[in-house]
């Protein structure tokens, strides 16, 4: 996904209003040749974006460790306030 993102950087500057659900994993962003565990939240918070994890039904605004101690799960990205 981060290289996606990285490949659609004039996309993202272009739309402000655009919301991204992806699936975090820092295991899985320092897997795919990234040094930076927290590579894919600092893309999204270098964007302006907050990040959001999906728990419970819910959107809760989290940092890096907040994603990282959660493992493998699903977050909402935008620059709109939710």
């Amino acid at each position: 996904e981060l290289h996606c993102l990285r490949g659609a950087q004039r996309l993202l500057r272009e739309n402000p209003g655009v919301v991204l659900m992806l699936e975090h994993s820092a295991a899985l962003v320092s897997a795919d040749g990234v040094t930076a565990r927290s590579a894919l939240y600092d893309f999204c918070h270098e964007a302006g974006m907050k990040c959001y994890r999906v728990a419970d039904q819910q959107l809760l605004e989290s940092d890096f460790e907040a994603l990282d101690a959660a493992g493998l799960c699903d977050i909402v990205c935008t620059r709109k306030a939710l």
